[in-house]
């Protein structure tokens, strides 16, 4: 005997078979930013061919990892021609702890929302075509580490806030526009091991004395801006200092002698300023110098014997 067909039985089947089913996949929070930075890439998509809208979570896309729980702490990318830029969506990266981003040719200016990352610790977008200005909120990154956004097109002042990024290592911010005076906080980061602010032609004012309370320092860069005044004495304070860049700028005074406290000293560039009077002799004390520039200053009298020692 012949079957007779149900239309509604088969109707039944189907919805069980619907049922059946899993849910269609949503992506993460974290998913929706990245896909967000993806639409600006304009340049080599290819890298992020596996940034897939369909899936579920970015966590096995190019140049991410994320946490066991599936959030998103690192974004790392470099020498790469992605020419996008980076979205405020970022800032809802709760968990981002690397955002690595230097040599991929970014235009745009850095979101005020990426300073909601209270987990940052590196924060590298050097080398691209960055403008506007260094957010003024970034001293909430209380886990910052590093912070490098030299070779760009940066404007506007040092934000004072940074004061309160008290874990700062690394802080370099040399070859922008950025102008204005230093401010006297950045002498709270008592961390702070390498700073370069030099090739900023509208960095001026005078170097605070407050930078030689950050006793880790090993490198101080401030060169071929039109910063004022004299070395501050204090910074003979600076015992762990091996590079000394001040060259072309508006300096004057005498060249302090406790620059010679500074025993770890290996390159003193202070050429092309207004320096005058003697030299001191207790630039005989620097042992370890193996380059002294000197040339372009109103500097007077002998060179002191004591330098006949520096066999470096």
């Amino acid at each position: 005997m012949e079957m007779q067909y149900c239309p509604l039985f088969s109707g039944f089947i189907l919805a069980l078979l619907f049922l059946a089913l899993p849910p269609s996949a949503e992506i993460t929070s974290d998913g929706e930013a990245l896909l967000v930075f993806l639409q600006s890439v304009k340049g080599n998509k290819g890298i992020l061919h596996d940034w897939n809208s369909l899936d579920s979570s970015p966590c096995d896309w190019t140049g991410i990892l994320c946490s066991p729980a599936g959030r998103v702490v690192n974004i790392s990318f470099s020498s790469v021609q992605l020419e996008g830029s980076i979205p405020p969506q970022f800032g809802s990266l709760g968990a981002l702890r690397y955002l690595r981003l230097a040599s991929t040719n970014l235009t745009g200016t850095i979101p005020k929302e990426l300073c909601n990352c209270s987990s940052l610790e590196v924060l590298d977008l050097s080398a691209n075509n960055l403008s506007g200005v260094i957010p003024s909120d970034i001293g909430q990154l209380h886990k910052l580490r590093e912070l490098r956004l030299e070779l760009n097109q940066i404007q506007g002042p040092i934000p004072s806030g940074l004061g309160n990024c008290t874990g700062i290592r690394t802080l370099t911010l040399h070859d922008n526009q950025l102008g204005g005076s230093l401010p006297p906080e950045l002498g709270l980061l008592r961390n702070l091991e390498s700073f370069r602010a030099g090739g900023n032609q509208y960095l001026s004012g005078r170097i605070p004395p407050e930078l030689a309370n950050c006793t880790n320092l090993l490198v101080l860069g401030l060169a071929a801006t039109i910063i004022t005044g004299f070395i501050p004495p204090a910074f003979g304070k600076l015992s762990n200092l091996t590079v000394l860049s001040l060259y072309q700028a508006n300096l004057s005074g005498t060249i302090p002698s406790e620059l010679g406290s500074c025993s770890r000293l290996q390159c003193l560039y202070l050429y092309e300023n207004m320096f005058s009077g003697r030299l001191p002799r207790e630039l005989g004390q620097l042992k370890e110098l193996s380059s002294l520039f000197l040339w372009g200053n109103e500097l007077t009298g002998i060179i002191p014997p004591e330098m006949g020692s520096l066999v470096n």
